[in-house]
């Protein structure tokens, strides 16, 4: 399994600790992983309840934000970062 992440995770929390500090996991951040791993790998990675996983997913996908992206340049992280609207997933 490889993701372009190499976080630490604190269980059920939106939180993760990268390189000893903590990091706010955002939309940006969940869609690549969409793109590439099997839901299973991704609520795993991110150490969600399925269910969890799940109610998230459906509400980014329900945001401007989300509906606003190019389907073309979800894999492009700085394209992501930088739309109006990456909030906390």
């Amino acid at each position: 399994l490889h993701c372009a992440f190499s976080w630490n995770y604190r269980c059920n929390s939106k939180f993760v600790f990268e390189s000893g500090k903590q990091k706010l996991i955002t939309y940006a951040d969940v869609i690549p992983l969409m793109q590439t791993l099997p839901e299973e790998a991704v609520y795993e990675m991110l150490r969600m309840a399925p269910a969890t996983y799940y109610r998230h997913k459906k509400a980014m996908r329900e945001t401007d934000y989300f509906k606003s992206l190019d389907p073309s340049r979800l894999d492009d992280a700085e394209y992501l970062h930088s739309q109006p609207g990456n909030f906390a997933f």
